[in-house]
């Protein structure tokens, strides 16, 4: 955790400005938010690599969806797994227990594939002072020890739920999924809230003006950085889940939007003309229709980052 923190202060220190002129010439002034900066730094790097394995075709990336990992494979297998113990006695629980273990346990094609899933969803909540261990696309099935445990620890924090992998017998037919689901909904409005998060630090803020209370803040960052590093992890947490309510279901980015010269852009787009961006967005999308595969499991029923 050390660290971390030191990282994170030193990201902190980089971004900060020095003001040149006026009343406050030679202070430092800290502008945005350090992470979104870092964030938009990693997206390049994603972009590139992106784009280089749509423009060669290379396979390599998406053979994990032409074997036996494909996602409506592995679903349909499991569909199998499901009627093969549901035919079995009740009593005969050790041979359920073996049919189980053997199709759901370690080196399964259901836990190769939930990893994948639970990697793409970890990308979404992934810490700020921990990117550079962040999957690109060419590692995104292989990625790093280190990044396996991360996702490990967003997967427990976020309790990320795949339902086509948790309930397959459920989701096939003509009407797949559940008639109703019944969940209790989140009341708190998702945005930072200074005023409860700072009364944690010092019990008096609540009773400060809002000019006070800002300047508090710096002082509480200075005094003791580990203040700084929670906030913005509280910050940071709360901008991801509003960005995967905005964004999951639409996650290649090539939604369209006119400017005001009435120019196409992407929301993500993979090249600065957007005919050549239209182009790798469409092989994307078709590269042996493993993108169009994965994408229409993950949207169908909105895999979940189920909350407590």
């Amino acid at each position: 955790m050390t660290a971390a923190i030191l990282a994170t202060t030193d990201l902190l220190n980089t971004s900060a400005n020095v003001v040149s002129k006026g009343k406050n010439a030679g202070e430092t002034k800290q502008k945005g938010d350090k992470w979104t900066q870092a964030i938009k730094d990693k997206k390049e790097e994603v972009r590139t690599e992106l784009v280089q394995l749509i423009r060669a075709r290379r396979t390599k990336a998406f053979e994990f969806f032409e074997k036996q990992l494909s996602p409506i494979g592995v679903h349909d297998h499991l569909v199998g797994v499901f009627e093969q113990i549901h035919n079995l006695p009740i009593h005969e629980t050790e041979e359920r227990r073996r049919v189980y273990e053997q199709h759901f346990g370690p080196g399964s094609a259901y836990r190769q594939l939930r990893a994948a899933f639970d990697t793409w969803c970890a990308i979404w909540f992934w810490p700020g002072d921990l990117l550079g261990d962040a999957p690109l696309p060419v590692d995104f099935l292989q990625p790093s020890a280190t990044a396996k445990n991360i996702v490990r620890e967003l997967r427990d924090a976020h309790r990320f739920f795949h339902w086509e992998l948790e309930f397959p017998d459920v989701f096939q037919g003509e009407s797949p999924g559940f008639d109703a689901v019944i969940g209790n909904p989140p009341w708190e409005v998702q945005k930072p809230n200074s005023r409860e998060f700072f009364s944690d630090v010092d019990p008096l803020y609540r009773r400060y003006g809002k000019q006070e209370a800002l300047d508090r803040q710096l002082e509480y960052f200075r005094n003791e950085p580990r203040v700084e590093l929670h906030w913005m992890h509280y910050c940071a947490r709360l901008k991801a889940r509003s960005n995967w309510v905005k964004y999951a279901a639409h996650p290649f980015g090539d939604q369209v939007w006119i400017d005001k010269d009435e120019k196409p852009h992407h929301e993500f787009p993979l090249d600065k003309k957007f005919g050549q961006s239209a182009a790798d967005h469409k092989v994307w999308r078709t590269c042996e229709k493993a993108a169009v595969v994965l994408q229409t499991l993950r949207t169908h029923s909105s895999i979940k980052a189920r909350r407590t």
